[in-house]
């Protein structure tokens, strides 16, 4: 069982790093005249990935074959990760900076207990509740002086681009709690090779449905492409949903409260996005809020093994 928490760990790690840099590759990819439009981007960065990892699926031997009730739970679950809770990303990140995106992304932990709480009648410790607090007061500090600017500056991000980006993570969050619950028994490489392809179908359709214009991408855009596919789709993907098989999804939804920091600091240096007093007292509360969070989980993992003989 400690191995298994180890592997689970392992996998949020890679979760953290590579989603925290991707909302910059997003940026890349979408903004400018050689951008890629929002739905058009977000279907083919899921439908490369699903070949990929259907690919790897029938390389490995793995079956295919799916009940009904799974396919649907597989369709109902990917459109809600992949397109309403990235899609939208990608849709907002047309005007907002990469970390401003991140960072409302954050608020994910906490739908995601609100889910468990609707769904599981779930009970939170203490300080579950005060770690969720600390995060979510973290992203307000992220979050305000851009929604200010907003009324005085066109080029800041507008209300219609704060409703996407904060109903991408409640739609992230959804699905994760679904994904957890309902499909924790099959294998993580087939749920996420068919959950980005019925992504990938839904946005295909709205592509059309918005008259999307095919582009000429610029060298950036293909880079940011590249990148948010391979690894922001394929490997961080398959091991957010390796981490959900294994651990608490309270745990793995920390990853929205870590993307933030990562996003600031990389927008900072390489897209000469600013760092203010708001962004290091965001970036203070967000960093104690997953330790307060990751600490209460992790004593609540071990108690529940010492109680069960399991170390």
């Amino acid at each position: 069982m400690t191995s298994l928490r180890t592997n689970g760990f392992f996998h949020l790690a890679l979760v953290y790093l590579i989603w925290g840099s991707t909302f910059l590759g997003i940026r890349f990819a979408v903004r400018g005249e050689g951008g890629f439009p929002p739905y058009m981007l977000a279907g083919i960065r899921v439908g490369i990935a699903s070949l990929f990892m259907f690919s790897a699926c029938l390389l490995s031997g793995m079956s295919l074959r799916l009940t009904k009730i799974t396919f649907l739970q597989l369709f109902i679950t990917g459109v809600l990760l992949w397109v309403g809770g990235h899609a939208w990303v990608i849709w907002g990140a047309q005007k907002a900076d990469s970390g401003y995106a991140a960072l409302l992304f954050g608020a994910t932990p906490l739908w995601a207990v609100l889910f468990e709480f609707i769904i599981h009648k779930k009970k939170l410790s203490p300080i579950s509740i005060l770690s969720v607090l600390l995060g979510f007061g973290g992203i307000i500090c992220l979050s305000l002086p851009g929604l200010l600017a907003s009324a005085a500056n066109s080029n800041s991000p507008d209300l219609l681009t704060f409703l996407a980006l904060s109903l991408a993570p409640a739609s992230w969050a959804l699905g994760s709690v679904i994904q957890a619950d309902k499909l924790s028994e099959v294998p993580a490489l087939v749920s996420a090779s068919y959950q980005q392809f019925f992504a990938a179908l839904v946005c295909g359709i709205l592509s059309f449905v918005f008259s999307e214009q095919i582009p000429s991408p610029s060298k950036e855009a293909w880079i940011g492409l590249s990148y948010i596919t391979l690894l922001g789709s394929v490997v961080a993907f398959y091991s957010f949903t390796r981490a959900l098989q294994i651990l608490p999804s309270s745990i793995v939804m920390s990853f929205a409260y870590v993307n933030p920091v990562i996003a600031v600091i990389l927008g900072y240096f390489w897209a000469n996005e600013q760092i203010t007093i708001w962004t290091i007292s965001g970036m203070a509360l967000i960093i104690t809020g997953v330790v307060f969070l990751l600490r209460s989980d992790n004593e609540h993992l071990a108690n529940a093994e010492l109680e069960h003989g399991t170390i």
